[in-house]
């Protein structure tokens, strides 16, 4: 029996990799990498296996994947984006879920869609809430880290309205001691970062995460490694309205503490006023940034259990 990693050639962001850096941590080898958006072009006749948890996926015209990939299908999260949540349940999709379920849902909203098909499928949470091992062992730092606060607003490089916006909330929001003391970060690898870089890039990010004081972020895959590394992080929720963003989203923000930039709508009225008002911010967000909260405690129970069913995959022919 061959084990595999799922790679993913078509992808820029890595918290891809930091979920099958998740995944790699249970297997004994990596024997062979598996493109999660070309699965179908595995051709090989040997048996490999595979935990098969994160995002699906940007070509779900290659769905499902072929019968030597033997597959544990938890943590997974299926898109609006590409059609997938139509064209990932064929009858031949549904005939593979009902084969290898039951299907471990990493949120609701995908727990749903399963059901909705008559799948066996259970809510799984997401396996980035196992990270720790060789991570835990690193010594603490005074390292602040800001990731990709408020990414969804403005993010387009023509933008400059919604860049504007995005880096006056940031400005409200974070004292300004810290945005200048904090290393800011991206999490999106330079282009025609080869896979290995991007592995690479994932695993050094992971380490810095283990190490800080604090995490401030908008990215669900900074987060979720920062409470399973028990690193404080404060997860800022704005501009994640979109169908493709808040269904990832219920059953995910349960294990960190979020903080909604509605909290500044709801102190002023309307964004161009605001800019104009004599009104200075006071704290909107509630943050006690000299003694940042810890993270929530929830999430032990899911570990134990996303623990307990790769082991199990694994042990198991």
């Amino acid at each position: 029996m061959k084990y595999g990693l799922m790679s993913y050639r078509r992808s820029r962001n890595f918290g891809d990799q930091i979920q099958s850096l998740a995944a790699k941590q249970f297997l004994p080898s990596v024997d062979e990498f598996l493109d999660r958006d070309f699965l179908t072009e595995n051709n090989s006749v040997e048996e490999i296996k595979l935990i098969m948890n994160g995002w699906f996926m940007a070509e779900p015209q290659n769905w499902p994947p072929p019968s030597n990939i033997k597959p544990l299908l938890i943590s997974f999260h299926v898109t609006h984006d590409y059609g997938a949540n139509d064209k990932m349940f064929s009858n031949k999709a549904i005939a593979f879920y009902k084969k290898n379920g039951p299907v471990g849902c990493r949120d609701y909203y995908t727990l749903d869609l399963f059901r909705s098909k008559g799948i066996d499928s259970y809510y799984s949470g997401c396996l980035t809430l196992t990270l720790q091992n060789k991570y835990t062992s690193l010594p603490r730092t005074d390292n602040v880290y800001i990731m990709d606060v408020l990414y969804k607003v403005g993010g387009r490089s023509h933008d400059w309205l919604g860049k504007f916006k995005r880096n006056w909330i940031i400005k409200k929001i974070i004292p300004k001691n810290i945005l200048n003391s904090a290393i800011h970060l991206v999490q999106d690898v330079p282009k025609n970062s080869s896979e290995t870089q991007k592995f690479e890039i994932a695993e050094e990010t992971l380490k810095k995460y283990a190490t800080a004081k604090l995490v401030i972020t908008s990215r669900i895959h900074c987060a979720l490694p920062c409470v399973a590394l028990n690193t404080p992080v404060i997860f800022i929720d704005g501009g994640l309205e979109k169908a493709t963003d808040t269904t990832r989203l219920k059953g995910i923000v349960e294990y960190f503490n979020s903080y909604s930039t509605d909290a500044i709508a709801s102190q002023y009225r309307g964004f161009i006023s605001s800019i104009f008002s004599k009104n200075k911010f006071n704290n909107p967000l509630k943050i006690d940034w000299d003694n940042p909260p810890q993270n929530p405690q929830t999430h032990l129970e899911v570990v134990e259990n996303l623990k307990k069913t790769c082991l199990d995959f694994l042990q198991n022919n």
